[in-house]
């Protein structure tokens, strides 16, 4: 989840939204989660100091997160977690969530169209490979 979405740096930010951290909180999420510094201050936290706020993010989900997919739904769009599956619509242009299509379209992985929780599967098995995530893993 961590590669995927910031590469395992802490410090990452996009420009477009200021999603922040290992996970790429969006501010209100930070605010929500207790941290009222704001995001450019959240950046500035070593990864050790940022997992007790991706724990508190996570944990209201635990009993969702029964896949890699799952996961990634969790972090990407969580309000729509309650009774999915891998072929579940999660956003699309002209859909559900086409805001968040628009501002992700690399998470269509099989490009067809829409964004599913099987293309978030597909997405974390993708960065789950080569040298990058070897060295990762090593380090751990």
């Amino acid at each position: 989840m961590m590669e995927s979405e910031s590469g395992v740096q802490p410090w990452s930010q996009n420009a477009n939204g200021k999603a922040t951290g290992l996970i790429q909180f969006m501010p209100d999420i930070l605010k929500g989660l207790g941290w009222s510094d704001g995001p450019d201050a959240f950046k500035l936290l070593s990864a050790e100091q940022q997992l007790p706020y991706v724990e508190r993010f996570y944990r209201p989900y635990v009993g969702n997160l029964t896949s890699p997919g799952r996961l990634y739904q969790a972090t990407f769009l969580p309000a729509t977690l309650p009774g999915t599956d891998e072929s579940s619509i999660i956003a699309a242009p002209n859909g559900p969530h086409a805001d968040a299509f628009r501002w992700n379209p690399m998470l269509d992985t099989n490009r067809d169209g829409v964004i599913t929780v099987g293309d978030l599967t597909a997405r974390i098995s993708n960065v789950q490979q080569g040298q990058r995530w070897e060295a990762l893993v090593s380090r751990l």
